[in-house]
């Protein structure tokens, strides 16, 4: 009987010491792999906290696997890159995805900066970027989600 109740307490110690399985990193592999297939629309963008959502209305974004983006807009096609990396100027091992643009769109060339990747899944990315060090409440943020 002494043996059943140790047997017992161990499989509760064990079951109680199992946590919630961590969440995995964020890395440009999974970046790459995830946004080079298909193509993605602009579901929030945020301008130092203003949402500027309204101004993607129409326009298709395709992160093509040489690094080219092409994107669609209503009115014609622009070009630009993207790059998926560890990020470079911190020790905390983020990935960032870099996106340029020099299409002379202003609403495109906004976009154009080194991302924070904030949160990704199969259809969705979410893309962060603190404007301000010493504003914490700085930030834009852009969010694509598959088409």
């Amino acid at each position: 009987m002494k043996i059943a109740g140790y047997l017992f307490l161990v499989i509760i110690i064990a079951i109680s010491s199992c946590s919630e399985d961590e969440p995995q990193a964020i890395t440009p592999e999974w970046v790459n792999t995830t946004m080079e297939v298909g193509d993605w629309i602009v579901v929030g963008y945020f301008d130092d906290n203003v949402n500027e959502t309204g101004k993607f209305n129409g326009y298709t974004f395709g992160f093509n696997i040489n690094g080219n983006l092409a994107v669609v807009t209503p009115d014609t096609t622009y070009n630009g890159s993207w790059i998926a990396r560890e990020e470079m100027d911190d020790n905390d091992n983020d990935t960032e995805l870099e996106i340029t643009f020099n299409t002379g769109d202003a609403v495109l060339d906004e976009l154009s900066d080194d991302w924070n990747v904030a949160y990704i899944e199969e259809n969705k990315i979410e893309l962060s970027d603190e404007v301000n060090d010493l504003l914490p409440d700085d930030e834009d943020v852009l969010v694509f989600q598959k088409k």
